[in-house]
């Protein structure tokens, strides 16, 4: 009981973003107006590499999952890879000799492996992967360049 009462405390007094109709048209126009914006950003990646071609936007974190205590201040998104999200393109590959608990993402696909093979890595088992063990890999690290690179002629264009 202590723990319902402890809870029902801090909903009411310890929030500081209160809904009411007015907050809620506003964060549904910033929300709108973010994944807008997310958009045309990955729109430009895809024409400064097309290998970043996203197909699809999955929205993350407390905003969306609605466990945000405060005001909406952040929007979380993960961009899906068209290329690599395609069936029997990439394999989680579990063992990791050089540290526990990380994984390798194995490219399967000859064709795919080839177009992707100055932002991967061949292990001795001379196959190809997207991700090191243990490090911000070479495709993570290209791709918040590109979005670095695609966000300038966005942002100099919105008001």
């Amino acid at each position: 009981m202590a723990l319902r009462r402890y809870l029902t405390d801090l909903d009411s007094n310890c929030t500081k973003f209160k809904a009411n109709d007015e907050n809620d048209r506003e964060v549904a126009d910033i929300e709108n107006a973010t994944e807008a914006i997310c958009w045309r950003i990955l729109e430009q990646v895809n024409e400064l590499d097309s290998r970043f071609k996203t197909v699809r936007v999955l929205k993350t974190g407390s905003f969306y999952e609605e466990t945000k205590i405060t005001q909406p201040d952040e929007f979380d998104f993960m961009a899906v890879n068209e290329e690599l999200s395609r069936p029997g393109v990439c394999q989680a590959v579990v063992e990791c000799p050089r540290a526990a608990g990380f994984a390798h993402v194995l490219l399967k696909d000859k064709a795919m492996a080839d177009r992707w093979r100055k932002l991967t890595y061949s292990r001795e088992d001379g196959r190809t992967y997207v991700l090191p063990c243990h490090q911000f890999g070479s495709v993570q690290r290209r791709f918040g360049e590109l979005v670095k690179e695609a966000s300038t002629p966005v942002f100099s264009t919105t008001g």
